[in-house]
């Protein structure tokens, strides 16, 4: 998935329908998304298009499976 598609997600075994979104790691946040080798990764949003559900941001210790793009 690209920034901005919205993706068919697991996390940890859970399923979502949610927009990936994926940004720099506020310098407070850097350690929880760097690896022990000092690869920095992306901080990673699922975006609820729906108000009802909340947002979700994967942990670099979380599960993260993309099982496909919803296509319009």
């Amino acid at each position: 998935l690209s920034a901005g598609d919205i993706g068919i997600i697991l996390v940890d075994n859970e399923a979502y329908i949610k927009k990936y979104t994926e940004s720099e790691p506020l310098p407070a946040e850097r350690d929880d998304y760097t690896a022990h080798d000092g690869t920095v990764y992306p901080k990673i949003v699922l975006v609820s298009l729906n108000p009802a559900y909340r947002n979700i941001t994967v942990l670099t210790s979380q599960e993260l499976t993309i099982i496909g793009k919803v296509l319009n």
